[in-house]
């Protein structure tokens, strides 16, 4: 019997977080996240990315990364065909399950299984509810920021008892 070997991952996931942390450190502020943040599977998004604020950059920086996200998969269609319009979105689809981005991450996989299997029909109508999905991901992220943010507030304001 032949065994087989999977060769290791080129980039080990813990690396690929210690970069990010690395690469944040220094932009953001520690902060206790609310438990919940709609449109986003807490439980999946910690197993994966480790630390809550982390996760909430990581989400903020994918909301401005993909602010477009709609407009880039619809001009790749147009001017470069189903393929990589496919391998746009397969892009997104790879970010949002990661950050566990569970509406984006639906919208996408979707456009995706679309555009591979030539069935774009309802593209226009898919791609309205993926700009939808990342929009609404947009506010509920910078919600949680923000209510974060004042709960530190509130608590640096707060006089210490001796």
């Amino acid at each position: 019997m032949t065994e087989i070997k999977t060769p290791p991952h080129p980039t080990p996931p813990r690396s690929i977080l210690g970069a990010l942390r690395k690469a944040s450190s220094g932009h953001h502020r520690a902060f206790k996240l609310p438990d919940a943040i709609a449109g986003v599977d807490m439980a999946e998004a910690l197993l994966s990315v480790g630390e809550a604020d982390l996760l909430t950059e990581l989400l903020q920086q994918m909301t401005k990364s993909w602010r477009d996200g709609a407009e880039r998969i619809s001009r790749a269609f147009v001017q470069r065909g189903p393929a990589t319009a496919a391998a746009t979105v397969h892009g997104l689809w790879g970010v949002a399950a990661t950050l566990g981005a569970v509406r984006v991450r639906d919208c996408a996989a979707r456009l995706e299984r679309q555009l591979l299997e030539g069935d774009c029909e309802h593209l226009e109508v898919d791609l309205r509810e993926l700009d939808a999905a990342l929009v609404s991901l947009a506010e509920a992220v910078s919600e949680a920021r923000r209510r974060a943010e004042e709960g530190i507030t509130e608590r640096r304001e707060e006089p210490r008892r001796t």
